[in-house]
Formats: structure tokens, C-alpha cells, sequence
């Protein structure tokens, strides 16, 4: 398994014979092609038999494969084309077995970084700069407002722990007192109220996204980790081929428009994502390199992974751990044929990389130990094994221990989770790849592209894009053992999403140099960027007349929904028809808990507390003695209204 000795762009070779490439690339097209007909084919028949003929086939396109069938099928033509027509293409050679090209310059790169830096910024920022109309508060006189996407407050409530964590940070914590006051009542989803008061969630989120929560804008960090993120997957991409080639994945991740969706969300994904990008690129360094630095910058990096999302970061690095198993074996047994000066040490590799994560894992456990009083007990297990056992990790999961006490306040929300069997786990895989492939690209052109990118994984030469493959595969075998497919049917394997554009611009390579010999360089170029937009359009442009909204667009509807309500609920409780300091008691009967208003400084001391109604008259003076200063009103999530309890509330 030897290493790669190649700086950016690395040595040229030929990946795999032209046979295996051809075979690929028609592989490729068929697989591709026939699962377009059979969507398509349908719809067509339909649109034969009704009176506008086939004109009504344009009018309720399928977004994923009405624009691509057209392109897939042009294809065979443009060859058959070019072989009757005999056209005379210009010599040129290989892009992936002609000689190398000179290095690009510094001025060069740091020029595409940036752009590709801004693009992916443009991205983010064409969701969260949207604007939505508020419903306007009783007796409202003055004109309804407008607001931006990222100024609303969280859709999740994962969301709304994440920013617990931050502020904790910031108060220069790690968790707070336990509630003391019918804790039950005041319990937040996603967050801890006894032992202590804290997030479930591992604590890197939380610390990435602490200074955008001190200048009150925390949706600013994710963009920026996003943009972070892209650059620097492109300079793995450098590493893997020319850079022309790694310029149109860099595009290609910034304008995905599954990154930019969730990069509008205060999850762990897009810190996750920033550092498992850096991981690899470490990696990729210290297989051409063979320097120990590189590795302890892998090490450091993935570290911070696991502490934000910690099966993610080991589904995304087994591959490359395996790897690296394998080679310290063979540098440590095998016969010695390299220099002294060549030959690097297995020990110090194993420290670099070791050391950072032995580093994370004490931070885990003094973070533990502060939140739940264990050091080898997380918040996060804690909370599920207390809150929500049908919620946990493993097959027969809502199979549980009868003589375990109900939780009261989240009883609905843990009935919520459904058992994990096989046929289960089988769905839940079979969805998790058809939305990451139709959010990260789009589902033809990335079946095409990964498709093709089959010969450069075969490559015996390079490992690499295999080791890419199969980080893809590993991510998403740790999570079949969850019940839940996740947020949009694949967040769980969201860190997939880079990992598979990786991997399509090593199918687009492939494929344009098949197809550059027998179509020139310009028509096949320009059929796989008819490809690649054909699965992009309908994914970022609404058109009504065609197939409707985009999925970006339903994504913001989704999300806008709650998002709009906690806004609504923000608005009435500090306006000038509520009395001030307010207690606020929600009636959660019958609703939704998922969609919960119960959110409050861990300390109860803003202006607005909010908990759950209780049903006995009792705890209500119980809670009015406990807040004696606080004006007492009862929330109604269904009708959204707010009405007084106690108008006079003891001084």
C-alpha cells in the first residue's frame, strides 16, 4: 500500500484501462438512463392520451428526472451522430493520462479559494436572506412586518438546545443549576434539567457558534463553516486531480443545495462537516507527504468531529483509519527497502494522531462528570435513558423495560419513535441514499457521476477514491442501527453529502475523458454540464408551469412554519399587551411536542418565563409563590392566543 508521493496537481496516470473506463461510463448511462424511463416513461403514455398530446408531458415535471431523461437521451444520439457525420475532432490528449500540467500558480488558487468561498456564502445566504411575512399580534394597527429567514428563531429544538450551549459557554459554564421548581414543567426538549441544568448535545456546536451568538446572529457561523468547508474540500480535490478538475467540485459543493439548506439550521452538521473536511484534507497531506504534522492536524481535526457528532466522525474516518492500521504494519514489519530519511515512524505517527483524540475524549469526560457527575456517562445518554428510551441506539429499541418510569412531560414524544426491525432498517438506508442523492445534486446526474467514478475506485495505483467510497458506505452502516431515517429523510448521513461530490468529479473526469474521444472536448463537456444542471435546476428554481416549487424552496416552506410561530409567540409575549415580568403556562394537551414553546434562560431570568399548564390548581399557586412578581397568563398553541390567569399577582 504505498504511499502518494504527489503534491497539487499530483502525478497523472491512467487510472484504469480505456476498456474498464468505457464499461463504466456505459454503465453508467444505462443504470441512469433506464431508472429515468421508468419514471418517465408513465408520463409519457399519459400525456399521449390526454387532449393536449404530448405538449401536457412539460406541465408537472418530475423534478428529479424529467429535465435529465431529455439529456440522458441525447447522448446516444450525439454519438451516433458523430460517427455518421464522421467528424473530424482535433487530436488532443488524455486529461487523465497526458502529461501533467504545470502547477497552478499561488495567485491562481487563492484567487478560486476565495471565490469559491463567496459562492458558497451566495448559497447559504439566498435562503436565509428570504423574506416572510409575520401574522400580525391583536389589535395590531400598524403594517404587517416582514422579516428575514435568519433573523426568525430556530425550527428545531435541537436548534434551540445548541443555543442553550453557546450561551452557557459564553456565561463561562458548563451547566447550571438543577431546576428546582417543578422541573417537569419547566423541561425543555433537548435539554437537561436535573442533575444539572445543560444541553444534551456534544459541546464543539456550541463552542463554534458562540461568537456569532454574542453578536446575535448565529446563523452567520454555519454559513461561514459551510464556506470554510468547501474551500477546503477543494484543496482535497487538489490533491486528487487537476485543478481544473477540483475548481468544478468546489463549485459543484457550493452550490449543493442540500449543504445549503442545512446550513440554515443551528445543527451540528456544518462544524461537523468543517472539521471532518479538514480531517481529510490533513490526511490526504500525510499520504503524499508522510509528515507527522499532517497527521496530528488529522488527529486534532477529528477530534473536534467527535465531540460534536462523535459515530458521524468514526463512520467518516474508519476507512482511512484502516488504512492507516494497514500501513503502519507494513512500515513497521515489512522488509526495509526505503532510505532512513524515507521511512517515518509508526510510533510518532500513531501519538499524532492518537494524543488529539486522547485529548477529546478527556474533554468528553470532564464534561460529562460536570453534567451528569459521571465521567463516562454523556448528557446525551443520560437524557435518553431518563426522557426518551424508545430513542435509543440499537434494534427492538422501543421494546423497553417495563418497570422503567414513564416520563410524564415527554410520554407522547418517546411513544413518537417507532421499533427498529430489519424491513425497518432497510427502509430507513433505502431513504437515507435517495435524499442524499437528490439534496446533495440531484439524483441522476450524482447516479451518473458515481456511477462512472467506479473506475477511478477500481484504480490499483490509487486508493484514494476508494477510500472515499468507502467512507460513504461506513457512514452510513453506523447509523442503520437508529430507527429514525432523520431531519429531510438524511441528516443522519448529511456528512455524506461532500464525500459523494468528491466522488462525482471523479466520475465526470471519467466520463469526459470517454467521451472527449469520441465527441471532441467541447460537446462532451457540454453534455455533462447538461447533466449536472438538469438534476440542479429543479432543485434551486421554482417554475410553476413545469414541476412546481424547488426543493429549496418546499425545504423554507417546511421550516418557515415553525419557525414563523415561534416568532409569533416571541412577538406577543413582549408586546405591551402582556405585563411585565410574565409568566407564561402553555397548554401542551393534545398538541404536538415536537413543536414545543417551552424554551427559557437556564437560569429563569428573563422577562418572559415560560412552562407547561399544569393540571392541578395546586402547582399554579405553587408556581405563583415560586414567581411572585410574575404576571400569570395561559398560552394556547392551537388557537394562539394568550390570556390572562391571574391579574393581580401578590407584589
Amino acid at each position: 500500500m504505498p504511499m502518494h508521493k504527489q503534491l497539487d496537481p499530483p502525478a497523472c496516470h491512467t487510472t484504469a484501462s480505456d476498456r474498464i473506463w468505457m464499461a463504466c461510463v456505459c454503465v453508467a448511462w444505462l443504470v441512469t438512463t433506464t431508472l429515468a424511463l421508468c419514471h418517465e416513461i408513465p408520463r409519457f403514455m399519459t400525456a399521449a392520451e390526454s387532449p393536449a398530446g404530448m405538449f401536457s408531458w412539460f406541465y408537472g415535471m418530475d423534478a428529479d428526472w424529467s429535465l435529465a431523461v431529455l439529456v440522458l437521451l441525447t447522448l446516444p444520439m450525439m454519438l451516433v451522430a458523430a460517427r455518421v457525420g464522421k467528424f473530424k475532432l482535433e487530436p488532443r490528449k488524455s486529461v487523465l493520462s497526458g502529461p501533467c500540467q504545470a502547477r497552478t500558480s499561488s495567485r491562481v488558487q487563492a484567487v478560486t479559494s476565495v471565490a469559491l468561498f463567496l459562492l458558497s456564502l451566495l448559497s447559504s445566504m439566498s435562503i436565509g436572506f428570504r423574506t416572510l411575512s409575520l401574522v400580525p399580534l391583536p389589535r395590531q394597527t400598524n403594517p404587517v412586518a416582514q422579516i428575514r429567514f435568519h433573523e426568525l428563531p430556530p425550527a428545531y429544538h435541537d436548534e434551540f438546545s445548541y443555543l442553550l450551549q453557546a450561551r452557557t459557554f459564553l456565561a463561562g459554564r458548563v451547566a447550571w443549576p438543577a431546576m428546582t421548581v417543578q422541573p417537569d414543567l419547566f423541561h425543555q426538549v433537548h435539554v437537561l434539567n436535573q442533575p444539572t441544568t445543560a444541553s444534551r448535545y456534544f459541546p464543539w456546536t456550541g463552542f463554534w457558534m458562540a461568537p456569532f451568538v454574542t453578536v446575535e446572529h448565529p446563523y452567520f457561523g454555519h454559513w461561514l463553516a459551510g464556506a470554510i468547508a468547501c474551500v477546503i474540500f477543494h484543496r482535497c480535490l487538489c490533491r486528487l486531480m487537476e485543478f481544473r478538475w477540483a475548481m468544478v467540485g468546489g463549485v459543484l459543493i457550493a452550490v449543493s443545495p442540500g449543504l445549503a439548506a442545512f446550513s440554515n439550521l443551528l445543527l451540528a452538521h456544518h462544524p461537523t462537516m468543517m472539521a471532518l473536511a479538514v480531517f481529510l484534507w490533513a490526511f490526504l497531506r500525510f499520504m503524499d507527504h508522510e509528515r507527522v504534522r499532517d497527521i496530528v492536524v488529522a488527529g486534532a481535526a477529528l477530534s473536534l468531529a467527535m465531540l460534536s457528532r462523535p459515530m458521524t466522525a468514526a463512520g467518516f474516518a474508519f476507512p482511512f483509519g484502516i488504512w492507516l492500521f494497514v500501513s503502519m504494519a507494513r512500515q513497521h514489519f515489512g522488509p526495509d527497502t526505503k532510505s532512513s530519511a524515507a521511512k517515518w515512524s509508526p510510533m510518532r505517527v500513531l501519538a499524532g494522531i492518537g494524543i488529539p483524540l486522547l485529548l477529546g475524549c478527556g474533554v468528553l469526560a470532564f464534561m460529562n462528570h460536570a453534567i451528569t457527575g459521571s465521567w463516562l456517562k454523556s448528557a446525551y445518554q443520560l437524557y435518553t435513558d431518563t426522557w426518551t428510551p424508545r430513542h435509543r441506539y440499537g434494534f427492538d429499541n422501543a421494546n423497553v423495560d417495563p418497570a422503567l418510569p414513564e416520563s410524564k412531560v415527554l410520554q407522547a414524544y418517546d411513544n413518537w419513535a417507532e421499533n427498529l426491525t430489519i424491513a425497518k432498517a432497510q427502509s430507513n438506508v433505502a431513504q437515507r441514499t435517495l435524499y442524499s442523492l437528490r439534496w446533495t445534486l440531484g439524483i441522476a446526474a450524482l447516479t451518473f457521476c458515481i456511477i462512472a467514478a467506479l473506475a477511478a475506485c477500481l484504480d490499483g495505483q490509487d486508493r484514494r477514491p476508494l477510500l472515499l467510497l468507502c467512507a460513504v458506505l461506513t457512514l452510513h452502516a453506523v447509523h442503520i442501527p437508529y430507527w429514525y431515517d432523520g431531519i429531510m429523510h438524511w441528516h443522519y448521513v448529511f456528512e455524506t453529502a461532500p464525500l459523494l461530490i468528491l466522488l462525482a468529479t471523479c466520475g465526470l473526469r471519467v466520463a469526459c475523458r470517454t467521451l472527449q474521444s469520441r465527441l471532441g472536448p467541447k460537446l462532451s463537456t457540454l453534455w455533462l454540464t447538461l447533466l449536472i444542471l438538469a438534476s440542479l435546476i429543479p432543485n434551486w428554481i421554482d417554475a410553476d408551469t413545469f414541476w412546481g416549487q424547488s426543493r429549496v424552496t418546499t425545504a423554507f416552506d417546511e421550516q418557515a412554519f415553525s419557525r414563523v410561530r415561534f416568532e409569533y409567540f416571541r412577538r406577543l409575549t413582549a408586546s405591551e399587551q402582556v405585563r411585565h415580568p410574565a409568566l407564561v403556562l402553555v397548554d401542551e394537551r393534545g398538541t404536538n411536542q415536537q413543536l414545543s414553546y417551552i424554551v427559557n434562560p437556564p437560569d429563569l431570568s428573563g422577562d418572559v418565563i415560560v412552562c407547561r399548564l399544569p393540571e392541578d390548581t395546586a402547582i399554579v399557586d405553587e408556581l405563583t409563590q415560586a414567581f411572585p412578581k410574575h404576571h400569570l397568563y395561559v398560552f394556547s398553541p392551537e388557537l394562539l392566543t394568550l390570556e390572562n390567569l391571574i391579574p393581580n399577582p401578590t407584589p
